[in-house]
C-alpha cells in the first residue's frame, strides 16, 4: 500500500572553527565550535537552530585535563515534530534506556514515567552539557621482544545533563510535582566514571 511522497529541501549555514590539539585519547588543548540555522521547507516546515560548542582545558598539560561540552538542537515550526531527535545516545546523555526507541510501554503506562525513559529522551528540541575529567591510566607498556605494546587508556570521571522536549511543553530542571511525561520535561542527569581506549590508532573505544 503507498504511503504517498514527503518532498522538501533543506538549505543550511553554519559557521565552525576548530583549534583542538588531540592526543591519543582525544582532546587535550582548545575549542571546536559550530553554529548552524537550516530551514526546511516543502510537503513540512519548520526553522532548526543549533549549537555546538566544546572545550579541552589542560589543568596539567597531558595528563589532567577537563573535557567540556554544551550542545543543542532546537526545530520550531508546525511540522517540527517529523523527526524527533533522540539524546538516549551514549556520547549525549548516559545511563538511560537505549532499547525502547518507539516508547510502547509508554502508550499503555498511563503518566507513569518510570515506564517511559524511552519517550523522555525523544522531542523536536534537546539540549544537553556534559564534564569529563580525563587523566592517563595507561600510557606505554611494551610486550618484551613483540614489536608492538599496549595502547593508551585514559581514566575519566563525568557528569551529564540534558532534555528532550516538544512545542507546548513545559520545562523545568528538576522533576515537577505530579509530572506528566505528556505535557512536562525536566532536566535528566547522570554521573559515573568510564575509560577511553585508543585502538591501535584505528578506532577510539568508550
Amino acid at each position: 500500500v503507498g504511503i504517498g511522497s514527503l518532498n522538501y529541501t533543506a538549505p543550511y549555514v553554519a559557521y565552525v572553527k576548530d583549534n583542538a590539539i588531540f592526543g591519543s585519547t582525544g582532546g587535550i588543548y582548545g575549542q571546536r565550535h559550530r553554529f548552524g540555522i537550516e530551514r526546511v521547507m516543502g510537503n513540512v516546515a519548520w526553522t532548526t537552530y543549533s549549537v555546538d560548542y566544546r572545550r579541552y582545558d589542560a589543568i596539567l598539560f597531558n595528563f589532567l585535563t577537563l573535557a567540556t561540552r554544551v550542545s543543542a538542537n532546537v526545530s520550531v515550526g508546525p511540522d517540527e515534530q517529523q523527526f524527533p531527535k533522540y539524546i538516549g545516545r551514549p556520547d549525549f546523555i548516559r545511563g538511560y534506556d537505549r532499547e525502547n526507541y518507539a516508547g510502547a510501554a509508554c502508550e499503555q503506562s498511563g503518566t507513569d514515567p518510570n515506564a517511559c525513559s524511552a519517550t523522555q529522551l525523544l522531542g523536536s528540541r534537546v539540549a544537553f552539557a556534559n564534564v569529563e575529567l580525563r587523566f592517563p591510566l595507561l600510557r606505554r607498556v611494551d610486550l618484551g621482544v613483540i614489536p608492538i605494546g599496549l595502547p593508551p587508556v585514559d581514566g575519566l570521571f563525568f557528569y551529564d545533563v540534558g532534555m528532550a522536549w516538544s512545542r507546548d511543553q513545559t520545562v523545568s530542571f528538576s522533576r515537577p510535582d505530579n509530572y506528566d511525561f505528556a505535557t512536562q520535561r525536566f532536566a535528566l542527569r547522570s554521573y559515573g566514571f568510564g575509560i577511553r581506549l585508543n585502538l591501535f590508532n584505528l578506532a577510539l573505544l568508550r
